[in-house]
């Protein structure tokens, strides 16, 4: 007997399910042509929907106009060449920029981050100091107020980690010239723990809890 796909049109040995299609990927494909009049009408019903919620902005870098949706709204060039092209030859936008930047952010941070307990840890060592000051009752909290501070003429916002009896507590394995300036212009009362003090903790945490202490981490 002779069998022709019904989506590619070639004909085939049958053996395919009901012999309408030589393969699953030609039933699937067709299947998908019958509904694609349906997908376009919902994908079309959508945009007009959400029409509302776009903004029309004039990118300062070519000068075009370009829409974006609003949850886009602090976007400020079409492209990213465009906004390239803005930061490279608008020093003082990079500034401004780093002056109206936002707070404390979870999750800002390069290491193993999770929550524990009430306090959200950016790294191991953060939640080792926190597991520590916890099981040592020792009343922690973490610290989310931005204090300002200039270096190479640009103005920068630096958030201390935690807060412990009006002490901030800042967790840095390694002091830069621009980290040190921070540290030097800061209004209050600071205690740096580096790679050396920090050992301590991990260490009476790793004793305690295990070398893979990061399995605490609570899901949130």
């Amino acid at each position: 007997m002779r069998y022709i796909c019904e989506n590619c049109k070639k004909e085939h040995n049958g053996l395919y399910g009901s012999g309408r299609f030589c393969s699953s990927k030609c039933a699937r494909g067709f299947s998908t042509k019958e509904k694609r009049s349906l997908i376009n009408e919902k994908v079309s019903k959508k945009r007009k929907e959400n029409a509302h919620n776009d903004i029309e902005k004039i990118c300062p870098a070519c000068n075009k106009k370009y829409t974006i949706h609003w949850n886009k709204r602090y976007q400020q060039a079409c492209s990213r060449k465009c906004a390239k092209t803005i930061l490279r030859n608008n020093p003082e936008y990079i500034n401004k920029l780093k002056t109206n930047a936002g707070g404390y952010r979870e999750k800002g941070g390069r290491g193993k981050q999770g929550w524990y307990r009430e306090i959200y840890c950016n790294s191991s060592w953060e939640l080792a100091y926190v597991i520590y000051c916890y099981d040592h009752n020792i009343i922690i909290k973490r610290n989310k107020e931005g204090f300002k501070y200039r270096f190479d003429n640009n103005v920068y916002k630096f958030y201390p980690d935690f807060i412990i009896n009006n002490e901030y507590i800042e967790i840095k394995g390694y002091l830069d010239n621009k980290n040190k300036e921070k540290i030097n212009q800061f209004p209050n009362k600071i205690k740096i723990i580096d790679k050396k003090q920090i050992q301590p903790y991990l260490k009476y945490v790793k004793n305690k809890y295990g070398e893979d202490f990061i399995k605490l981490y609570e899901n949130k």
